[in-house]
């Protein structure tokens, strides 16, 4: 189980910026995070397609790294495509990039849905993204 939670988070630290929508149907995904640890750090919130969640290091279609602030918060990703997504996230208390675990997670860490296991499959996680606004919350365990 070790290995699959550093491959669930890999592509997080590479998340690449919101990819361009066509210009006709903008979409915004808002996530609000509950539960951010007053540890500090950063939240790194990664929006996968089906095949970038399921690949050992996928990366996300789109992405973004802010600052924790503790208790709840919200994170805004513009310029999405319409579609079928997923969106893993993590506390990144030491700011090193990475999810850091050992024998058990070390950092605060959520899934679209909140999924009761704590590696789940896409269609546990998946959420359609529509033309407009959108708005999801993701719990940080």
């Amino acid at each position: 189980m070790r290995w699959a939670a550093a491959a669930m988070f890999a592509g997080l630290a590479m998340a690449p910026p919101a990819l361009a929508a066509d210009a006709t149907a903008p979409v915004t995904l808002t996530v609000t995070v509950l539960n951010v640890s007053d540890a500090g750090g950063q939240i790194q919130v990664g929006v996968y397609d089906e095949a970038g969640f399921k690949a050992k290091h996928g990366t996300p279609v789109a992405g973004k790294i802010t600052a924790a602030r503790p208790g709840t918060m919200t994170v805004t990703i513009d310029g999405l495509a319409p579609g079928i997504y997923a969106v893993k996230m993590f506390q990144d208390v030491n700011r090193n990039g990475y999810f850091d675990f050992g024998f058990k997670f070390t950092e605060p860490y959520g899934f679209s849905n909140d999924p009761a296991a704590p590696i789940p499959s896409f269609d546990d996680a998946k959420f359609a993204l529509n033309a407009g606004s959108n708005a999801i919350t993701v719990t940080l365990h």
